[in-house]
Parts: C-alpha cells; sequence; structure tokens
C-alpha cells in the first residue's frame, strides 16, 4: 500500500475552490483546469480526494503525489495513522490543516504568481476580477474545526494572511488553546495587534517571515517593499516574542541571482534574530535562477558560503546548475523580465542593485 499520512490526516484548503487536496506538495497541475468542486456536507471526501486515496488502497501512486519522495516522508512519523491510508475520513481523522487565506497581499513578488498576490493579477488582467479566495470552504472549516478533536497543527499562508485579517481571525477563533500555529506565513511588513493577541494563546506559533535580503536588494525581489518601514515592524514583532516566550520567529530566504550575493552579510546580521534561517534556491521561473550570473561569479559566491552551514542547499544548487548550457532565448527572457519589474512594478535595476548588473549573462548581441 502506498503509505502517506497527509492522504488520511490532513487537509489544504487552496486559494480557489478547484485546491483542496491532502498536502500543499500535491501536484495539482494536473486538476488546475477542471471545473470547481461541488460544496457539499463531504467536504473531507470529494473526488479527488477519493480517488487519491483508492489509488494509495490499490497499492499504486496517485498521480497527484508523482514527484513526491514520499520514501523518505516525514509524515508517517507524525500522524497517529502512521502513513495507513482509508478511503473515508471524518472530521477527527484531521490532524494537520493547511489554510491559504485568499491571494490578497501588499507585495508583487518576482517569484510570485496571480494565484499569490491579486495585485500581480490585476497587473496582468486588468479586466479580471483580481481577489480569489475559497471562501466555501472557509465556511465548512469555521464550522467544522470545532468537531476535529485531533488536530494539533495549522498552517496559514496567503497571499499575505496578516492582509486577510478577517478569515484569520475567524478561524483562529475556532481553534482549541492546544493547536499549534505552524507556521504562519507573512512577508514580515505587517504587525496586527489583534491578530498578535489572537495568536499568543495557542500552545507554540512560529512565524515564519520571508526577508529575502535587506535594503535594496529586498526593495528589488519584493516590489512594493520599503525596507526602513519593514525593520520597524520587525522591532514591534521583536518586542511582542520577548513577552510572549511561545512564539518563534524564523526565516524562509528565497534565493536568486538577485540576493544570492547578499546571504553572508544578510546571515552575519540576522542569525541571531531568527530561530532559524533556511535558504531556498529558486527553481521557478527559470529567468531568476542563480545561474543566469556568469560562472566565475557563481564560483566566487561559492566560496562566501563555506562557512555558512545553513547555505549548504544554495552551495549544492549553484554546483549542480554551474556548468548548465544557458540558451541565447533564456537570456533574452531575463532581460525582458528586467525591463518588465522597470516598467510594470516600478523597480530598475541600474537604481536598485547596479552592482550585479556586470555579472549577468548576456546575449551574443548584447555582447557584440
Amino acid at each position: 500500500m502506498f503509505k502517506c499520512g497527509y492522504l488520511s490526516g490532513s487537509l489544504w484548503v487552496g486559494n480557489d475552490n478547484r485546491h483542496v487536496y491532502p498536502c500543499c506538495f500535491t501536484n495539482n497541475k494536473e486538476t488546475r483546469y477542471k471545473p470547481p468542486l461541488n460544496l457539499n456536507d463531504e467536504y473531507l471526501n470529494n473526488e479527488i480526494l477519493l480517488d487519491m486515496r483508492r489509488t494509495a488502497l490499490r497499492g499504486d501512486t496517485p498521480t497527484l503525489c508523482k514527484g513526491c519522495d514520499f520514501e523518505k516522508n516525514k509524515s508517517l512519523f507524525l500522524f497517529k495513522n502512521r502513513g495507513n491510508v482509508k478511503e473515508f475520513i471524518d472530521n477527527e481523522d484531521i490532524e494537520f490543516l493547511h489554510v491559504s487565506l485568499g491571494n490578497v497581499c501588499n507585495f508583487k513578488c518576482v517569484i510570485c504568481s496571480p494565484n499569490q498576490s491579486h495585485l500581480i493579477l490585476k497587473e496582468k488582467y486588468p479586466d479580471n476580477n483580481s481577489y480569489i479566495k475559497n471562501q466555501g470552504y472557509f465556511d465548512f472549516l469555521i464550522e467544522n474545526i470545532p468537531k476535529m478533536k485531533n488536530l494539533h497543527s495549522i498552517q496559514f499562508t496567503g497571499g499575505e494572511p496578516f492582509y486577510n485579517k478577517k478569515i484569520l481571525l475567524d478561524i483562529l477563533s475556532k481553534l482549541p488553546d492546544k493547536v499549534e500555529i505552524h507556521p504562519l506565513r507573512t512577508n514580515g511588513s505587517i504587525f496586527d495587534k489583534d491578530i498578535m493577541e489572537s495568536v499568543k494563546r495557542f500552545s507554540k506559533v512560529r512565524l515564519a517571515f520571508s526577508y529575502d535580503s535587506y535594503g535594496k536588494t529586498i526593495e528589488y525581489q519584493r516590489p512594493n517593499c520599503i525596507w526602513p518601514e519593514m525593520e520597524q515592524t520587525l522591532e514591534k514583532f521583536l518586542n511582542f516574542r520577548e513577552q510572549n516566550k511561545n512564539i518563534i520567529i524564523s526565516n524562509d530566504f528565497t534565493v536568486t541571482w538577485i540576493n544570492v550575493d547578499t546571504i553572508p552579510d544578510f546571515h552575519k546580521k540576522f542569525k541571531d534574530i531568527f530561530a532559524e534561517i533556511r535558504y531556498h534556491p529558486i527553481l521557478f521561473p527559470t529567468y531568476w535562477m542563480i545561474n543566469l550570473l556568469k560562472p566565475e561569479y557563481q564560483k566566487e559566491i561559492l566560496k562566501s558560503l563555506v562557512l555558512i552551514k545553513e547555505a549548504d542547499p544554495v552551495r549544492k544548487h549553484i554546483n549542480e546548475y554551474l556548468n548548465n548550457e544557458i540558451s541565447e532565448k533564456e537570456i533574452n527572457i531575463l532581460w525582458n523580465n528586467i525591463e518588465y519589474m522597470k516598467k510594470h512594478r516600478n523597480v530598475s535595476l541600474e537604481e536598485k542593485i547596479p552592482h550585479i548588473i556586470p555579472f549577468l549573462r548576456k546575449t551574443s548581441l548584447q555582447l557584440s
């Protein structure tokens, strides 16, 4: 039997009503263009979830699980079900929830899509409704969370959760104190006292910030970010943490060619502020990948990361892609996107991080 604790013990409620899966690693591209799911009392046992479980019970890997390294999946140990799958589940089977609160966000980050920022959706499709949220399933959650007697952990993502205040507070109000908030992901730009007062009662609260460097570098990677204001907001969070020891603040740094050379300074500046810093080299969109930098500069960066153990994934990534061929087409896309950022997101490479320009790959036409 295909074993995975998430299949019978978890639910991920995504940003629209096509997205209700066991976890966020589900390959939802397979179902992206299917009609919306019907809202009914069997929201834990919708057509997609049942098909996945039945496939697992036959001993096969569900199509939407392919690509997931389930042999190393910690879910076998995290869940009471130890990875054992059953066809139909009820509220008491749910141990983990992952709730994406919608695409409302105050940033237009290079790594995000319209599904994660209403500002990007509005930018790309100005005539469309720019807001995406899974309101039907939010209503089901609010009604049924009190029945989830074995729920012990919930994760919140967005958009920006602090910009989705009402639905976040509604869900928090239904959760028992024993539940861990693990994590509440935020870009760290908004400190909301009502939300923080609401979360402090839980047994453990992890706030996962997404500071991708600091200063002008993060202002380029995350358009609309104003770094001096971010620093002031961080200070408010740190003061609140000082008064509430159950609150942990970590940071997830998404690594691109924009910010990879700032890791040594960033780590020195923030390693004693955040409980943990994790570095995640980007793979998509490919035009933000580290290997768009010239190989000789990548090698310099590798040397600068030797003493930072947390940067091991970055070193591994650079070594893996360092010698890969980059086509003229890909380099053209890179420079087209740099122009797009300047035109549509009001961030200029020349103004924000001009030092990086000589180290970016160029087309033969640019070199001639």
